[in-house]
Order: C-alpha cells, then structure tokens, then sequence
C-alpha cells in the first residue's frame, strides 16, 4: 500500500439501493454509514472516470501537502533559553529575561527566602553557597511560546557546600513545606 492508498478513504460497502431516489445505503470498515448519490459512487468503483479523477486529486493534495510541510519545516529555527546570566544579558530579548529576573526576585523576597548578611558578620573562612539563575521559554502544548513566556528561576548551588561548612540549618519556606536540613560538621580535635 502506498501513502496515496493509505490516505484515501476505504471504499465503502454497498448495503442497499433505493430506486426512487437513485442512492445506496453505504457501510465503512470503521461502522460508520452513509447515503450517496450514483456519481459519489463511481468514484470508489476501479476503472471508472471518476475514480481516476478522485485518486489523481487525491495524490495532488498529498504531494502538494508534503511539500508545504517540507519546505515549512526546513525553515523552522530552534529557540535555545540562554544557559547563564551573561547569556541572558547578550539576548535579543534581554529584556524579557531581565523582566523574568525581577519578578523571580520579587517574589523570593516576598517569601522570604533568605536574609541578607553582609560578609564581615560570617566568620572568617566560612564558605558561602553560591548560586546561579536558570532560564526557560514558557510554551502552550503546540510548542509556541505563551504570552509571558520568558521563565526565570534563581536557584542555590547546593554541590557547593562542605561538610566542614559553618553553616548549621538551612531553612526553606519558598517549598511547600517548610523543610529544615542540618548539617553536621566535624571538628578534630589535635592529641
């Protein structure tokens, strides 16, 4: 079977012929019935005029159709969301990814997230954890991007911590629930 073949509809089975208004009662493979005139008929009906008509139109519409699907696809160009925050800077769209930025902070701070320290309060060799932004085109099911669809998050290095780190809880009340994580560090002791 050709792609032709497989995109035309199965030829149906004549079930009854009604005389008076010159029509058949027609059954598909699928169940599906339908009424046709004579001349709707002929078109399923091998060797007929109509039937090379319909099928020529029918592999028309198929080549016509693979071709616009072909070209089209060939032109599509894959939207990539910047790695890093310097790549987001560099973007066309910087704008739209700074914008993302803020209302990512926005809503952090609203949280509350985290507290702001300055560095001479931690003691001296404490290692800080450090973080990144991540970004993300927002897009419908169709794969096209949705009114806001440039997605920021900020998010810590967890990797970077230590075990000799300083730091004893971390709290996070941006999850659902409020999780609370202790590390332990380990002192030695010199003898």
């Amino acid at each position: 079977m050709t792609a032709i073949q497989s995109l035309t509809s199965p030829s149906p089975n004549i079930t009854e012929y009604h005389p008076a208004s010159n029509n058949y009662s027609t059954t598909y493979q699928d169940g599906d019935s339908e009424v046709m005139s004579y001349s709707n008929i002929l078109k399923y009906i091998r060797g007929t005029k109509q039937y090379e008509d319909y099928h020529e139109n029918q592999t028309a519409l198929y080549s016509a159709f693979h071709t616009a699907v072909s070209s089209n696809t060939s032109n599509l160009t894959v939207v990539t969301a910047p790695e890093n925050y310097k790549d987001a800077r560099a973007t066309p769209d910087v704008a739209d990814w700074m914008k993302a930025c803020d209302i990512e902070m926005g809503k952090l701070r609203s949280l509350g997230c985290w507290e702001v320290l300055p560095r001479s309060s931690l003691p001296q060799n404490a290692s800080v954890m450090k973080s990144r932004w991540t970004f993300r085109y927002k897009t419908n099911e169709l794969g096209n991007l949705k009114p806001v669809s440039h997605r920021s998050r900020f998010v810590a290095k967890g990797y970077s911590s230590t075990r000799s780190a300083l730091l004893r809880e971390l709290r996070s009340s941006c999850l659902l629930h409020n999780v609370t994580f202790t590390l332990r560090t380990h002192k030695h002791s010199k003898t």
